[in-house]
């Protein structure tokens, strides 16, 4: 993109951004603001290349006329970051224990005074 000095052979128009942006929403529910126009860019633009799509304008047809969603799971695992944090900090670990700790005392005292003991 021309206004951080990098310069590549895939276009991205905001037109065509804007018709990505909706069906990343629509089908995933993912907000893709202004700001992240240039990182659809660099995630899509691997696709194309690798495909050998030559430009977002017969992407975006592909995505529309695949009846098998296999470009729209692709589209969106190129788009979304996997988050895999959750439970490697001892923290959640924690919580999750009092969680199941606060239901199994619910449910034994549930069981004692139904007299099912």
């Amino acid at each position: 993109m021309a206004e951080t000095g990098f310069v590549s052979e895939y276009e991205l128009k905001e037109s065509e951004y804007r018709q990505l942006r909706d069906i990343v929403y629509d089908h995933a529910g993912i907000h893709l603001g202004d700001n992240k126009k240039e990182l659809v860019h660099a995630r899509l633009t691997k696709i194309l290349r690798k495909r050998g799509i030559p430009d977002f304008r017969q992407y975006i047809q592909m995505l529309d006329a695949d009846s098998s969603d296999d470009e729209l799971i692709m589209l969106l695992d190129a788009i979304s970051t996997n988050v895999t944090h959750f439970f490697r900090e001892q923290e959640h670990f924690n919580f999750l224990s009092e969680i199941i700790t606060v239901r199994l005392n619910i449910i034994r005292t549930m069981t004692v005074a139904s007299g099912y003991v």
